[in-house]
């Protein structure tokens, strides 16, 4: 009953979390620790190959949102490979932005639930609020960045600028 209760109590944290107006906390951040630290806060699979190849770029960010971000990104990622294949996070870098991109071996997203993945309630998953991407998707867009999603192979690609002006 106290594992329900947790359950409940986060999902409804979610919701609110995604209603309210969240604010930035915009600090100067190692791309590199909040890739790490991320990947650091998911499980993999003993038969799953997990790639990181990331510059040590900075960027102005909110650093627990974008650790958040990643964070669900990458379980997502591990989620859809299920237990063997491969998921990889690149970090590349310009003038003005960054982009992150995660990509998984995974089965794909069906067509049909490309353009409603980032949708508010919007999930496949049994277990959920459906507000994980859509969270994502806000708070990058708060940062003046953009996620996109394709497939063969599901790749979502994070771009931000190094020094957002919000």
């Amino acid at each position: 009953m106290e594992n329900a209760i947790l359950h409940i109590t986060d999902q409804i944290n979610d919701v609110l979390d995604f209603v309210r107006d969240p604010k930035l906390d915009l600090k100067l951040c190692s791309l590199k620790t909040l890739v790490d630290d991320s990947v650091n806060e998911v499980s993999f699979p003993e038969e799953i190959e997990l790639n990181v190849s990331s510059k040590n770029c900075k960027v102005r960010c909110d650093a627990t949102k974008m650790r958040v971000i990643l964070t669900n990104i990458i379980h997502n990622a591990v989620q859809s490979v299920g237990t063997k294949g491969t998921v990889s996070l690149t970090v590349t870098d310009s003038n003005s932005d960054v982009t992150i991109s995660i990509e998984d071996s995974g089965p794909g997203i069906p067509d049909e639930n490309m353009e409603k993945i980032f949708s508010p309630l919007f999930t496949t998953k049994k277990e959920g609020t459906g507000l994980g991407l859509a969270s994502c998707k806000q708070i990058i867009e708060m940062h003046g960045g953009s996620i996109n999603v394709k497939n063969n192979p599901t790749t979502f690609t994070i771009t931000l600028p190094k020094n957002p002006s919000s």
